[in-house]
């Protein structure tokens, strides 16, 4: 193809490209996406942008083990760094490309001017995106949690979840993300178990709505009920260390089809009940990595508008 050739591949509006995993002729010359990319980023076409992540070196360092090779995969010019407790000196800067706020502590929707429908239900912004529009800076407050603990609960489910049931133990703001999740999703039947009935009815009268059904409850008011000749699915999300006795999900575990189990308190699949053989033959298990995954790739999509490189394997070890 030659160096005129190449020149013309990445000024075009639309050209083909090839992938390093693909055995080309010698002297082909053929482009790859990051080739372009970069080439373009050298013209001015794409900027530079950088990344931050809001308290906690641990998020910092799992994302880092996805974001930064994804970034790389495509040849965007991003990088990640840490702003430590504070978001001001990081948005004054004119390369800032958006936030993700790691603790629970931390939020911003102060430092936004346009706040997703999401984050105000659920009462947390967690991550921040830029939009230029018109040689405006428009910051964009959005919530991810709940979007990777739907994709969690959709690797499991194939539809059906208006006549599935779904446990919400915890009050915090995952379990409301949860929630949110879970009312998007369209399931029927939501219960709320948190020990703290202030925060548990608050939940319920913040997502109250037809026709999902939220109440508080716990895991043994729970009834197994036919649909047709198919049994109820459940999905169980414990969003905090509340306690929950093994025995208890191991007497449900066999009266229900394709149930899930989302353990945001458990960092792997080595910890507590889900080495359980019962709970492992009945039910899907997805741990805080197995989430926290999924998060990576939203916030990936998120700040690149681009699709996820999830073949990536370079991800936290536990992931």
């Amino acid at each position: 193809m030659g160096r005129h050739g190449q020149l013309s591949r990445f000024t075009a509006s639309v050209t083909f490209v090839t992938h390093k995993l693909i055995p080309q002729p010698p002297g082909s010359d053929q482009l790859t996406l990051s080739c372009i990319n970069w080439a373009l980023c050298l013209l001015g076409q794409i900027p530079k942008r950088k990344f931050c992540i809001v308290g906690g070196d641990i998020f910092h360092h799992e994302l880092s083990a996805f974001l930064v090779p994804a970034f790389e995969e495509l040849g965007l010019p991003y990088s990640l760094f840490e702003a430590g407790q504070t978001l001001g000196a990081a948005i004054a800067r004119p390369d800032f490309g958006g936030a993700y706020f790691a603790a629970p502590e931390f939020t911003s929707f102060e430092d936004v001017q346009k706040i997703s429908p999401a984050a105000r239900k659920i009462g947390r912004v967690d991550t921040i995106s830029v939009t230029d529009t018109s040689h405006r800076r428009l910051l964009y407050g959005d919530n991810t949690t709940w979007v990777a603990i739907k994709a969690c609960i959709e690797k499991n489910f194939t539809g059906d979840f208006e006549n599935s049931t779904a446990l919400i133990i915890g009050a915090d703001y995952r379990a409301r993300a949860a929630c949110y999740a879970v009312q998007c999703l369209g399931f029927a039947d939501v219960i709320i178990d948190s020990g703290y009935e202030e925060k548990s009815q608050a939940i319920v009268s913040d997502f109250q709505g037809h026709p999902v059904s939220f109440r508080i409850g716990t895991l043994a008011d729970i009834q197994v009920s036919e649909v047709g000749n198919l049994k109820r699915r459940l999905v169980v999300i414990r969003c905090v260390d509340y306690p929950l006795l093994k025995q208890d999900i191991r007497n449900i575990a066999s009266q229900w089809s394709a149930s899930t189990f989302i353990e945001m308190e458990c960092a792997s699949h080595t910890e507590d009940f889900t080495q359980d053989a019962l709970l492992r033959d009945y039910w899907e298990v997805f741990t805080a990595d197995d989430v926290f995954k999924e998060q990576a790739y939203v916030l990936f999509e998120t700040w690149s508008g681009r699709r996820a490189p999830k073949s990536i394997n370079n991800m936290h070890s536990a992931i």
